[in-house]
């Protein structure tokens, strides 16, 4: 019996998920496992999946940092939270915590573009798309 994942030339297989072109805007999907961030417990760290088009299932990881430290987090957080209310889901309550929040709207649809950055890893400069979290709006309605 022939196993296909032996049929793959996995030599030809980049691994590059950053495909998304730049600036062009997406259908995402929330992903499950929203959480804090391991280096700091002040970032929100979360990901989401395109869900339709030519490069549904690519997989874009975002996050919102510290607002103590960043006055424009609290804002574009809230655009993200009135795009999931649009997928009536119960909006954030005052003392909800936001990850719980996210955890229980994963699934919910928002709209956004992407853009591409440069950042440094071991040493070695590399192109990473993330999504334009300030221009994160509600899915079209179908």
């Amino acid at each position: 019996m022939s196993n296909t994942w032996n049929e793959i030339d996995w030599t030809a297989e980049t691994g590059d998920n950053n495909i998304l072109p730049e600036n062009t805007e997406f259908v995402f999907e929330l992903l499950k496992g929203a959480k804090y961030g391991k280096f700091n417990p002040n970032r929100i760290e979360l990901g989401a999946k395109v869900v339709e088009g030519e490069f549904k299932g690519a997989v874009n990881y975002f996050s919102y940092p510290d607002p103590k430290e960043q006055a424009w987090v609290p804002g574009v957080f809230r655009r993200l939270c009135n795009a999931i209310v649009a997928n009536d889901i119960e909006d954030i309550q005052a003392d909800e915590d936001p990850v719980d929040f996210l955890v229980r709207s994963a699934g919910s649809k928002f709209r956004a573009p992407v853009r591409w950055r440069t950042r440094t890893y071991e040493g070695a400069d590399e192109q990473v798309a993330e999504i334009k979290i300030g221009n994160i709006k509600p899915p079209s309605k179908s």
